[in-house]
């Protein structure tokens, strides 16, 4: 599970699978609907103990803005939960500076989503250096892909510099209800797919690892590619498969995963742990696509990968917010 801890953000990436949740207009809203409330924190955390979870993760927006996000992870770990943060590391210094006195190592990770420098602003780029140079050996790096020809290399260094953990979480956009991010088009997933190839080749020969995130069809990989994939991945993490978990929001009301948000929220109170959660959103979820099987190609209903649960068959997103008409995955390789 993921607990949102705020609906502000301080960046505005293109690709954020979060768009539609996170406001953009933050000074007309109510504290109560940009931050979660202390019930309504307390009140997830004992659903996570209820559910025999070990860990919380903490979203946002961006969720070490929340003004109480120091107390809050004191408070998990209190209550014998480690911490694993998403952020993006833009944070004052004196924030920084703080978190990285108080912070447990064995217990409080940081996931770091990182824009190429490119991408970044002068301000954001010295932020982001002085969160990894203050936290670097409890931040793994990740990056989302959202389109081809991004260059990914900027990670390696980074990675060596402020001596960060050695994986990279790599991650591809994927599409929410209104559509509105530049997500990655599926004739774009072959390119982009041999580029992250190349991309763990090179973390190979620095004996850096790779996780791949949810939505990666194995179908596109060859078998070369899945061998190396395979021995260069952290222990027991699945090189492919649906990894969609329950999200909490600011108010308490909980979703499965943002690319299928729009199916419906309800209030945790109403559940006894995470286990009838994912039962509910299951039978939501079967109800909402009969005539919309699975996958992002044609050829998905058949696949062996599929039926072996080995492969979450692309996005669910696709499934139920792209055309019916699904595209030949032969078509799609052929046209690349």
């Amino acid at each position: 599970m993921n607990l949102l801890l705020t609906t502000t953000c301080n960046r505005r990436c293109e690709y954020c699978f979060a768009a539609e949740y996170v406001e953009r207009d933050a000074e007309d809203l109510q504290e109560d609907e940009r931050f979660i409330s202390l019930r309504h924190f307390v009140e997830a955390i004992d659903f996570f103990v209820a559910s025999n979870e070990r860990r919380v993760s903490l979203l946002g927006g961006e969720p070490t803005l929340h003004p109480l996000f120091n107390n809050f992870v004191r408070y998990i770990l209190k209550r014998n939960l480690d911490v694993q943060v998403f952020t993006n590391g833009i944070m004052p210094e004196a924030a920084c500076e703080e978190l990285a006195a108080r912070i447990i190592p064995d217990r409080v990770a940081f996931t770091v989503n990182i824009n190429p420098p490119s991408l970044r602003t002068t301000r954001e780029d010295a932020l982001v250096r002085n969160f990894l140079a203050s936290l670097g050996p409890a931040c793994t790096p990740g990056i989302n892909i959202n389109k081809p020809g991004l260059d990914l290399d900027f990670v390696i260094e980074h990675i060596e510099e402020f001596k960060l953990r050695r994986v990279v979480r790599v991650g591809i956009s994927h599409p929410t209800r209104n559509r509105e991010t530049r997500h990655l088009q599926i004739e774009e997933y072959p390119s982009v797919l041999k580029q992250v190839v190349h991309f763990a080749r090179r973390l190979e020969e620095k004996e850096i690892q790779i996780s791949l995130d949810c939505g990666f069809p194995l179908c596109l990989f060859t078998d070369e590619d899945l061998g190396l994939l395979a021995r260069n991945s952290p222990a027991r993490k699945q090189i492919s498969s649906c990894q969609s978990a329950i999200d909490i929001g600011v108010d308490g009301t909980a979703w499965k995963c943002f690319p299928l948000q729009s199916l419906g929220a309800v209030p945790i109170h109403r559940f006894a742990n995470v286990q009838e959660l994912f039962q509910f959103f299951g039978a939501l979820e079967r109800q909402s696509r009969p005539d919309r099987p699975g996958g992002i190609f044609s050829e998905c209903q058949e696949c062996v990968f599929q039926r072996r649960n080995q492969c979450g068959s692309g996005c669910q997103g696709y499934s139920l917010f792209g055309s019916k008409d699904k595209p030949s995955k032969e078509t799609i390789i052929n046209a690349s």
